[in-house]
């Protein structure tokens, strides 16, 4: 496994690096937030990542995001770009949560996209789209290769994003049929990235929100277009999209995350500590962080003492490891891993300026 110097961004990418179903839908029922993902029929690996980040920041400060990347195949590492840039994106939006919506949105996908050419050097990619729902500063999204991100509204289904191809670009008009669906660029390309900074239209005029990627878009326009008109239910919804694309041949992965009922997004009731994160793709949730009221600065409970071999230890220390090891195996799986403090959530301080 790839490892990173970060360890809130070791954390989340563990996370969504570990072994998974080659299919599942997660339903996030006080949002009407669906996320789901399908390995597909052709493919022996499931190269997508799709997550949904919930970030309270007090009793009645909410940040959502949802974010998905396709790795790109026949480049090394799709699973692993996918997940690296995911875990750096959201680093990002954790550690920048004051900064406004647009600058945060462009910086965390220019880190994304830096940490995986750290990587790879270029032979190493992904996709990446992402839309932030800031009870505080608005909607706006981002994107960077050809995964959608789509609206519903009372006039049909608009796709807000442009691929990054020679046919998105021209609209389906290219010259050369060949090259139409080549990516002009992607996370991890390195210098000279461009992400595309979405506004998302009034919301009160939305029905749905869909973030989805490629295999989804073999499916007809006017077909996804109906099935998404007639099924309000985010989890149906999401079912029958990975089930038709199958049906129309699953020759990739397929995962997409249904946004509904978005004017009442931030109005359920809330279930967790202020300062907590929820971390959720298509198979599980993870507490990431927690509230830490007592430090003016982020405080990481992380055990850097060294492992001692039994021979060379002494009686004490060989009983102290013995006893730090009971307890880790003790704890509970979804315990908060970091702690920061959320109190301090008063001003933003622009973070140095990102050297790509």
């Amino acid at each position: 496994m790839t490892k990173t110097d970060n360890n809130i961004r070791n954390s989340i990418y563990k996370f969504l690096m570990r072994q998974t179903k080659k299919a599942d839908i997660n339903y996030i029922a006080e949002h009407s937030i669906s996320i789901a993902s399908d390995v597909g029929l052709l493919r022996a690996e499931n190269q997508d990542r799709a997550v949904v980040m919930k970030m309270q920041r007090s009793e009645d400060r909410t940040i959502i995001i949802g974010i998905l990347c396709d790795g790109m195949g026949g480049m090394k590492g799709g699973a692993e770009s996918a997940s690296i840039a995911i875990a750096s994106f959201l680093e990002y939006c954790i550690l920048n949560r004051l900064q406004n919506v647009k600058e945060r949105l462009e910086c965390a996908a220019l880190v994304a996209n830096k940490a995986v050419y750290d990587l790879f050097k270029g032979d190493g990619g992904c996709t990446l789209v992402s839309c932030i729902f800031d009870s505080d500063g608005g909607s706006q999204a981002v994107s960077i290769g050809d995964s959608r991100l789509y609206a519903m509204n009372d006039k049909g289904l608009i796709q807000l994003s442009t691929d990054d191809t020679v046919e998105g670009y021209f609209k389906g008009n290219a010259d050369s049929p060949q090259l139409s669906n080549r990516l002009l660029q992607y996370v991890g390309i390195g210098d000279d990235i461009e992400p595309h900074i979405i506004d998302i239209p009034d919301i009160s005029n939305i029905s749905n929100i869909l973030i989805t990627s490629d295999d989804i878009h073999y499916i007809n326009k006017t077909t996804l277009e109906m099935i998404i008109k007639h099924e309000s239910n985010p989890y149906d919804l999401s079912s029958r999209l990975l089930h038709l694309s199958n049906w129309c041949g699953g020759i990739d992965n397929s995962s997409l995350i249904v946004f509904t009922k978005l004017l009442s997004l931030f109005e359920s009731p809330q279930h967790v500590d202020s300062g907590t994160i929820q971390l959720y793709d298509s198979y599980g949730i993870s507490y990431l962080l927690a509230v830490n009221s007592f430090s003016k600065k982020p405080k990481l409970n992380i055990n850097k003492d060294k492992l001692l071999s039994v021979k060379e230890s002494k009686d004490k220390e060989k009983s102290a490891i013995l006893e730090r090891n009971k307890n880790k195996k003790d704890q509970k799986k979804n315990n908060p891993q970091f702690q920061i403090d959320f109190e301090n959530d008063t001003k933003y301080n622009p973070p140095p300026q990102i050297d790509i």
